[in-house]
């Protein structure tokens, strides 16, 4: 598809947006805590690209809207990741994510 030529490029400045802010982030002990996220991260970019190529090559939406949506979701929310970061606050979602991966930990006596 003719848009692909666009929307790859972007993908890398989109995740490249998305991660720096996961990689100067505070979020634990260790860095690889936002290691493992940026991963996750990556791979939930791709299952999204995957399933709107999919939508697009079956005609069930429009090329030229659909594909872009991946590359702006990720640069919308590291745009976001960055006001945070500047703030210095965490992100909401990973708010949450810290206290479920607390919750879950065993109780040390």
């Amino acid at each position: 598809l003719l848009t692909q030529r666009f929307v790859n490029p972007l993908a890398c400045i989109a995740l490249a947006m998305f991660a720096f802010p996961l990689g100067v982030m505070e979020m634990g002990n260790s860095r690889l805590n936002n290691v493992s996220l940026g991963l996750v991260a990556i791979f939930i970019y791709y299952a999204f690209t995957l399933a709107v190529e999919r939508m697009a090559r079956s005609k069930l939406a429009i090329p030229e809207l659909v594909l872009p949506l991946p590359a702006l979701t990720f640069l919308i929310t590291g745009a976001y990741f960055v006001r945070c970061i500047r703030l210095e606050r965490v992100p909401f979602p990973l708010r949450l994510l810290r206290a479920a991966i607390q919750a879950l930990r065993p109780k040390r006596f």
